[in-house]
Formats: structure tokens, C-alpha cells, sequence
């Protein structure tokens, strides 16, 4: 039977758009089988589909897949890509780029989730994870050419 879009859920299965997504077992399958996701593009289908309908910020999408480490938006972009992939032509339906927004995880109808899991906007207090600390790192130049550096008169 075709699925309508909306995601329906058990204790650790949610399905959505005729994808299941175990979260106990790790697992992302279609009507094709098993959809291989390497650990952080899982976890950021888990995040979008949990806050499905809701655009997600870059910064807060980098916060709950890299809670404790400071990588580029291009991580980000490369997840995206890895989802979109496994996701097939129902990928750039569902993942939509939101320009200077960030992400939206498209389903044509509300969802209902499971139990512990908040579908609306996080603040500072619900979220599990901590605030994403900005850093700078400054490094010594050296001079690597051979010889040094010489002067152009």
C-alpha cells in the first residue's frame, strides 16, 4: 500500500514517505532494501525527520550531529548530499535546501512521533545538546621555501 507521506512511528521505527528508519538498530530502508548511511548522515536523518516540517538552521543542525567537535559547514553539506543520495529520487523532495536558512525535511502531512521526542522548535533549556562554542585557532607562519626568504631588489 502506497504511503501518504506522514510519518507514523512505533517505540524506535518512523516511517515516512514509504522509508522506515530503525533508531534502535541503525538501519534506513526503502522498498529497494536496506539504504546504507554511514553514522553521521543517520544521525542527521534522525534529527530532521524528528523535527520534520520546522527549517533547521545550519548552526543547529551542525550542533546536534557534532555536539563536541567544531567542523565546517562543508561536513554539513556533505551529509546532506550522503542523504540525499540514499534517499533516491524522493531525496531532493524531502531534503530541501532553504536558501540562507538553512534545511527542511518535507513531509506533506503533520507527524505524530514517539513518546520523549518534541517535534517543535528546541530552546537552550530541551535541547540535549550543548551550545555550539565559536573558536579561533592562530598559528605561527613559517617560512617553508627552500632557502628562506630573499629580497626582490
Amino acid at each position: 500500500m502506497p504511503d501518504s507521506g506522514a510519518i507514523s512511528t512505533d517505540a524506535s521505527e518512523i516511517r515516512f514517505a514509504g522509508f522506515t528508519l530503525d533508531l534502535r538498530q541503525g538501519r534506513l530502508w526503502g522498498a529497494t532494501g536496506d539504504i546504507p548511511l554511514r553514522p553521521k548522515p543517520f544521525a542527521l536523518l534522525g534529527y530532521m525527520v524528528r523535527h520534520a516540517g520546522r527549517v533547521l538552521s545550519r548552526e543547529e543542525l551542525l550542533d546536534a550531529v557534532w555536539p563536541d567537535v567544531i567542523v565546517s559547514e562543508d561536513s554539513l553539506s556533505q551529509c546532506v548530499h550522503a542523504l540525499r543520495d540514499g534517499l533516491g529520487q524522493a531525496g531532493p523532495m524531502l531534503l530541501k535546501t532553504v536558501p540562507r536558512r538553512g534545511y527542511l525535511f518535507d513531509l506533506p502531512q503533520a507527524a505524530t512521533l514517539p513518546a520523549g521526542i518534541s517535534a517543535g522548535p528546541m530552546t537552550e533549556e530541551s535541547s540535549p545538546y550543548s551550545p555550539r562554542q565559536s573558536s579561533i585557532a592562530v598559528l605561527p607562519f613559517a617560512d617553508m621555501s627552500p632557502g628562506g626568504i630573499t629580497s626582490g631588489s
